[in-house]
């Protein structure tokens, strides 16, 4: 008789991982630790998830729509496209590398040590992306995003993130930061007056 999974017991394992992962870091925390803080064996893990790369994708995946629904609802809609950039940029560039003990570093842990056998999909990604994107829609001035479409725009900021994730491990650099967003805003904004 096949084994039944249960929402209860995932959910355990997603909030025992997210817990060790957080305190104790990606490479850290293996899938028995893991399984104790659920409460289940480590056999019974595997019967969720082939391996901690794709549980912790589960995880990423899970707290990045989490702060992404913050950060969409702190925006307002009639913010100036200017504003609305900076206001993009600060989260992907400060706020979000720095959340939660600088989590998203064990993104790049995860997977600068992928095996080939771990499955990866650009799902999370581009679902981010599209997030990021329907913000800079929302712009109402007629604006160009010189040089680069929107949907561009949305991918290199999210390239850009990797490194200020690796900036906030090394140490805050929020004036730094600070002023290559508004550079990046100035080079990229360009408001059609005319239109």
């Amino acid at each position: 008789m096949p084994q039944v999974k249960k929402s209860e017991v995932r959910s355990r394992i997603l909030h025992s991982a997210f817990s060790l992962i957080s305190t104790e870091g990606y490479h850290a925390a293996s899938m028995p630790k893991i399984a104790k803080g659920a409460d289940i064996t480590p056999g019974n893990i595997y019967r969720y998830y082939e391996s901690k790369f794709e549980l912790f994708y589960d995880v990423v995946g899970y707290w990045l729509d989490d702060k992404m629904d913050e950060f969409e609802s702190s925006c307002e809609d009639d913010l100036t496209p200017n504003v609305r950039l900076r206001r993009i940029l600060t989260f992907m560039w400060i706020e979000l590398p720095a959340a939660d003990n600088n989590f998203m570093i064990n993104l790049l842990q995860a997977l600068s040590t992928k095996k080939e056998s771990d499955r990866h999909s650009y799902e999370l990604l581009e679902r981010s992306e599209a997030r990021i994107q329907q913000q800079l829609e929302k712009c109402r001035s007629p604006v160009t995003w010189f040089p680069l479409s929107i949907p561009d725009l949305s991918h290199v900021i999210f390239m850009c993130y990797d490194g200020f994730v690796l900036n906030a491990k090394l140490g805050d650099h929020r004036d730094r930061t600070q002023q290559i967003i508004d550079s990046f805003v100035f080079a990229t904004i360009r408001i059609d007056i005319d239109a």
